[in-house]
């Protein structure tokens, strides 16, 4: 198992169409570094990854390669497709002289907030299940189909989303899919769930950034003690 590796595809590539700012919202400066730099300072500091995979729109590349250079463990910088599907085989398709079993972690660039403990669990999970969806819990009750549902019985995917190379590979080749979990459960029922941290948002909205900055100050003063 030593030489595999567990690396994560970090996209960076939306266009933030809801969120009410001119800038693509991975580019908002919080605290003084913008939001791709946040989330990674945490991806690139967690000791279980390997290598970081970053796909990101074509018109950002230089800008994104600049912000780059000071993280190690970036692997490649790479324009994304049309649309989040394409963007995820634009970086499986970069990993190359990897083993199948290598751990793939497909995550948002806008979720900065994702706890490194989690992570380590993902990880540890595909060495028994093939894929790993991570999960939120619903803060409320909704009606699906006219069909009450309460809040307990419901679950939000979040991020990551984890599985093996060859796994992910074979799914995007059949069945390309925004959704990681729609592609790969075509392919195997071998699948997990796991609980995020609840402050693993992802930025959405411009009133997120108020939250935002507020962990992130948090997390800033617990590093001091």
């Amino acid at each position: 198992m030593e030489n595999y590796k567990n690396i994560v595809i970090l996209l960076a590539g939306g266009s933030g169409s809801r969120f009410e700012r001119t800038k693509p919202k991975q580019f908002v400066k919080v605290l003084g570094k913008t939001i791709l730099e946040h989330t990674l300072d945490n991806i690139n500091s967690i000791a279980s990854i390997n290598e970081i995979y970053l796909v990101c729109h074509s018109h950002y590349i230089k800008k994104v390669s600049q912000l780059a250079n000071k993280y190690q463990k970036i692997k490649a910088v790479l324009p994304g497709g049309d649309n989040r599907a394409e963007s995820i085989g634009k970086g499986l398709d970069a990993i190359v002289n990897s083993f199948e079993k290598t751990k793939v972690l497909i995550h948002d660039s806008v979720r900065p907030l994702i706890s490194p403990m989690i992570v380590d669990q993902i990880i540890k999970l595909l060495d028994t299940h093939e894929f790993v969806q991570s999960v939120s819990n619903a803060s409320t009750d909704i009606v699906f189909d006219n069909q009450f549902c309460h809040r307990d019985n419901i679950k939000f995917c979040s991020g990551p989303e984890a599985a093996h190379l060859g796994l992910l590979k074979k799914a995007y080749r059949l069945n390309p899919c925004n959704s990681v979990l729609q592609a790969c459960s075509s392919i195997t029922s071998n699948i997990t769930t796991i609980d995020v941290n609840p402050e693993n948002i992802k930025v959405t909205y411009s009133s997120d950034i108020i939250y935002l900055k507020k962990e992130l100050k948090k997390r800033l003063s617990l590093h001091k003690i």
